[in-house]
């Protein structure tokens, strides 16, 4: 199932911030006070008060500038009301009044993630990040048969969540999880991970002499991490097995004393 957990922020008049930073020019610097600022709709280009303000931020319109800040003024942008797996992408920009991001790069945030800026006077620099480190988790408690013989049409072992992707960050794909091959001297099962209909590419548990399993072959611990830029939008990735020889499987159980912990397929950031 999806990691669906929330990280709920709770605004409030007049939390002690940070010191403010020296204004531009002479002028006074922002005051050392967070202001609960309600929410702000996504939009290219969003206006903001003056001062250090945090932001309920709803919709999923990818946001470039933010207008209205004052030099030192620090601004939290917290993603709000977004479904399950759809991230809200912050642009990163150069120019004036642009969201100038960590590696100047774009970056989706999701539901319960936040990214704090600090005004310099021509730009929104950012200077910290509250942030889900896993995307989604599912785990499988039973044993899955391995009976195709082309990658194309693999048996599904688990499938994730739909989520969307800012085409910047670095994901991993993680599989942790029991293998087991079918004849002791010839078979594998190859695991792969798809998105959607296509293959990615596989990795092979070869069969070793051990530990004999009802297929008649080695019973492996198999763990394999996949770690890429995935493009910008939505994405359903799955984890698939195909193999050679005679039929193989994955195997998960429920866990617990005398039985077989359950397969772990992560989605996760690359942070």
């Amino acid at each position: 199932m999806a990691n669906t957990a929330a990280q709920t922020y709770v605004g409030a008049t007049g939390v002690t911030g940070p010191t403010g930073a020296a204004g531009a020019s002479g002028s006074t610097g922002a005051s050392g006070s967070t202001t609960y600022a309600g929410s702000l709709a996504s939009s290219s280009s969003v206006a903001v008060s003056s001062g250090n303000q945090t932001y309920l931020l709803t919709g999923t319109t990818g946001v470039t500038t933010a207008t209205g800040g004052t030099s030192g003024s620090i601004l939290t942008l917290i993603a709000s009301g977004q479904a399950t797996g759809i991230c809200v992408v912050l642009n990163n920009g150069v120019s004036s009044n642009n969201l100038s991001l960590r590696d100047s790069a774009n970056f989706g945030i999701y539901a319960g993630e936040s990214v704090t800026f600090m005004y310099d006077g021509t730009k929104w620099v950012e200077v910290s990040r509250n942030l889900k480190t896993i995307l989604d988790n599912v785990l499988v408690s039973s044993s899955v048969n391995i009976t195709q013989t082309v990658e194309a049409s693999s048996d599904t072992i688990a499938t994730h969540s739909a989520f969307t992707f800012d085409g910047s960050t670095a994901i991993k794909f993680g599989f942790y999880g029991g293998v087991e091959i079918p004849t002791a001297s010839q078979g594998t099962v190859r695991i792969c991970l798809f998105d959607s209909t296509t293959s990615l590419g596989y990795y092979r548990n070869q069969a070793e002499i051990g530990a004999v399993g009802s297929y008649g072959g080695s019973v492996v611990n198999s763990s394999h991490i996949r770690r890429f830029v995935p493009a910008a939008g939505s994405k359903t990735y799955s984890w698939r097995g195909y193999r050679s020889g005679a039929n193989g499987a994955a195997n998960g159980g429920a866990g617990g004393a005398g039985t077989q912990v359950q397969i772990v397929c992560q989605i996760s950031r690359d942070l």
